[in-house]
């Protein structure tokens, strides 16, 4: 067994970072090496002086904006793109000036803006120098324009004396703009782009400096300035072109996460006045409806059922149902059903999912083919066989069926190799199975220890890859030289079999593929405590069934000790390579598995963790009826789930920053057992889990690594919990619910975090770290130092320990 693993990969924030260095690093090496070219012309260094005083006046974009080059015009160097995504009743996002302006002078203000949709409204505000004081005035204008925007660019000017608020516009450093529900009265989902904003009334620069005349010690330390900084450029340079080639040839598995399970056959099925029933379609899923997945989070597609299905399986499936059309793994061949659509129609849909952002993933199935496939047709030697001689050649095929009931089917083959020749024979083939269940007797069995069809796998593979990101791999365990030689070659000896299968196919099978398209996502679907292994054969994720068996009989009512310990002994290298899931077509819906509440506090845990999300089509809607996969229409039509649909659109938004994707993960030890606690951070940044997994009302303390994480005792921290908008009504309307929570350092470093959660409620809490340089928070630190005696009060959980003290575990809400 293979130990080493496959070397790191960048998060898609270091991507971002090393693509942005070097395309600085070419800039400023081209100017580097112009300046230096020009040597001691000392006039050149005019003009650059020239520019400090513009550069220092730049801009630091910061909250839920973004600046990016004009796209179409190049009166604009930049432009401001604001969206109210989650960021609460506010939506704030502001422009920090790093040097203060005078617009006494020139009090109006010209905005070149559109909507994105129409009817958007913005909210100015501005503060003087003392910006990083809360409590510093600041002048606020009534949302504008009041009709709101159009879709098209229009101008908007305001004079800024007509603000209101008391603001010296004499040292303004800060303007914000708002387009929250609260500020501006925008719905939640409102964009707008801001394309200029220009100050009537700036003075002019002069059309040119004249050099001034430089002393000897001026002249030498131009030169040398110049050259350390051309040598760092091109440090830079050097430094983001290795990792931009780097990123170029893998593909963080966290770049696909969260990932969207997608029946294409059921995706806008219908069935006509006659009965007839016509499977959806590559042309339904529109770009639209890709932008709906991209905004709620997603980050990959996995479009499920997309080959050729048998024809002889379509007809096994009628026995079963009349509505069914076959299974999707039961495949002929790796070509795009015609059902669905042609491979234009196809490509352009992946087309569409790029555009939006979006990979792209398929399936592959590695253990077997339809009873009618070509590959069986034209290759009979390559399946699990017995050649019928003599009496058994000429049995009738109940006989023979009657002797190997549902393990084989007869076949005549009329392409099967003997003595260097190929001719009709009948043979019986095996059914596809998992040897721990009956076969499926829609589909044959590979042979694996034949040399020939692991090739034409590989092929297959390859091919695949020219067309879409990823593969998930159905049932890869299955193809193990161990399985294959326990269940398919029984009789064969360890050393014959060696000869026949030397390495384990997915070594042969994901380096060649890699090797040709270096990003391509492998997914195995895996079980029986395999996962580790196939790992280690160089799959990038493979199925967390444990976890999803852990966490259902800890909603059951079980103790999570087993939880627990499974997170314990994998470790976070294994939990990045996961994938995580709450159902999928083979499991029951997650809200009949776990119900409402459970589901909830579930989703909490598994989207906190290390690894790849998946989410079930239909689980969003909190859907009920699971479907089979031969199956395309649901029986009963039901409505979306109330609240379900937004809760999960949080929070995998919250789920979607950095911390989350690429933080280190930390167990948290608790005094109550059935409160799960856990850490993800991120260079400073740290966020806290709490996830209540009983239904009802549980309280206890987590204990922090406060010192490690280097909390000050003296120190005020903020415990902002990013999953308050979450919760259900009734609990926030709680006066001892808030959205902010303050604890002192030595609270929190020998008391450690007290909680009370009701039944499958959660806190994700993000800690900030507080001042005490100004005179009020150096009241509020005096006053909790010397804090006034409270009444002891017990703290006990249902299954956990007994704390005492309301001193000890005080909490102070943030109005």
């Amino acid at each position: 067994m293979r130990t080493d693993r496959p070397p790191p990969v960048r998060s898609d924030a270091a991507i971002s970072l090393s693509c942005r260095l070097w395309q600085r690093g070419v800039f400023c090496l081209l100017v580097t090496i112009g300046v230096w070219i020009s040597g001691t012309d000392l006039s050149l260094c005019a003009p650059i002086a020239r520019l400090l005083p513009n550069m220092a006046r730049s801009i630091n974009f910061y909250g839920s904006a973004s600046g990016s080059k004009h796209p179409t015009t190049s009166e604009s160097p930049w432009m401001l793109e604001l969206c109210n995504c989650g960021q609460g009743p506010w939506g704030s996002v502001g422009v920090e000036l790093r040097e203060s302006l005078d617009l006494s002078r020139t009090p109006l203000v010209r905005l070149r803006i559109r909507g994105v949709h129409g009817g958007e409204r913005l909210w100015l505000n501005l503060r003087d120098q003392q910006w990083n004081n809360p409590y510093a005035p600041q002048a606020s204008s009534d949302p504008f324009p009041q009709e709101g925007l159009s879709p098209s660019w229009q101008t908007i000017t305001l004079d800024l004396r007509e603000l209101k608020g008391g603001v010296d516009l004499t040292q303004v450093q800060q303007l914000s703009f708002e387009i929250g529900s609260e500020t501006a009265g925008n719905p939640q989902g409102a964009r707008l782009t801001i394309a200029d904003i220009l100050f009537s009334g700036l003075p002019e620069e002069p059309a040119a400096i004249s050099p001034q005349p430089l002393d000897r010690q001026a002249a030498l330390a131009i030169p040398l300035a110049v050259t350390l900084g051309g040598a760092t450029c091109l440090g830079l340079f050097l430094w983001g072109w290795r990792a931009r080639q780097r990123n170029r040839r893998s593909l963080h598995p966290q770049q696909i996460s969260p990932m969207y399970e997608l029946n294409m056959r059921t995706w806008g099925a219908t069935r006509d006045a006659e009965g007839r029933i016509r499977v959806g379609q590559f042309r339904a899923i529109t770009a639209r409806d890709l932008r709906m997945l991209v905004r709620k989070g997603f980050r990959a597609i996995w479009i499920m059922g997309i080959w050729k299905v048998g024809e002889r399986a379509k007809d096994i499936s009628k026995r079963y149902a009349e509505d069914f059309v076959g299974s999707p793994f039961a495949i002929s061949d790796y070509t795009l059903d015609p059902d669905l659509g042609t491979a234009d129609d196809f490509r352009a849909l992946v087309s569409r999912a790029h555009r939006e952002g979006l990979k792209v993933l398929v399936d592959f199935v590695p253990n077997h083919t339809s009873l009618d496939s070509r590959l069986l047709a034209e290759h009979p030697e390559l399946f699990i066989h017995r050649v019928l001689q003599g009496e058994e050649a000429t049995l009738p095929e109940e006989e023979l069926l009657r002797r190997h009931p549902h393990y084989y089917f007869v076949y005549e083959a009329p392409n099967y190799p003997e003595r260097g020749k190929r001719g009709k024979k009948r043979i019986l083939v095996a059914h596809g199975n998992d040897p721990h269940f009956y076969p499926w007797i829609d589909t044959a069995q590979l042979d694996y220890a034949h040399p020939e069809l692991r090739r034409l796998m590989v092929e297959t593979l390859k091919t695949i890859a020219r067309l879409v990101d990823g593969v998930r791999c159905d049932m890869a365990m299955l193809v193990l030289r161990e399985q294959v030689k326990r269940h398919r070659h029984p009789d064969v000896s360890w050393e014959e079999f060696n000869r026949l299968m030397p390495r384990e196919f997915w070594e042969e099978a994901i380096p060649a593929v890699k090797a040709v398209t270096p990003r391509f996502i492998f997914i195995a679907e895996s079980y029986w405590n395999l996962e580790r292994y196939l790992q280690q054969l160089g799959f990038d994720l493979t199925y967390n069934k444990q976890l999803y068996d852990h966490l259902r009989s800890v909603i059951w009512g079980g103790e999570p000790e087993g939880l627990m310990q499974f997170l314990r002994d994998v470790g976070q290298p294994f939990l990045e390579r996961s994938l995580h899931f709450l159902e999928n077509h083979d499991e029951e819906r997650a809200i009949t598995t776990f119900g409402d509440g459970g589901q909830r506090a579930a989703a909490v845990l598994v989207s906190t963790l290390p690894g790849v999300l998946l989410v079930h089509q239909g689980q969003l809607e909190g859907w009920q009826e699971r479907l089979p996969v031969q199956r395309v229409i649901p029986l009963s039509q039901e409505p979306p789930h109330p609240t379900l649909p937004g809760f999960y659109e949080q929070l995998l938004r919250i789920v979607s920053t950095p911390l989350f994707q690429t933080g280190t993960f930390r167990l948290l030890p608790t005094n109550n057992r059935k409160l799960f606690a856990a850490s993800r951070r991120l260079g400073r940044t740290t966020a806290i889990v709490v996830i209540n997994l009983s239904n009802t009302v549980q309280r206890g303390s987590v204990t922090l690594p406060a010192e490690e994480w280097g909390f000050q005792r003296h120190r005020k921290y903020q415990l902002k919990d990013l999953f308050y908008p979450l919760k259900p009504p009734e609990i926030r309307a709680r006066p001892t619910v808030t959205r902010e929570y303050r604890y002192l350092g030595s609270e929190l470093i020998q008391e450690g975090l007290y909680v009370e959660l009701d039944g499958f409620d959660a806190h994700i809490l993000k800690v900030h770290r507080g001042t005490v340089s100004d005179a009020v928070s150096q009241w509020q630190w005096f006053r909790d130092f010397f804090p006034r005696p409270v009444a002891p009060r017990g703290v006990s959980g249902e299954g956990g320990a007994t704390t005492s003290g309301e001193s000890d575990v005080r909490r102070e809400a943030e109005a």
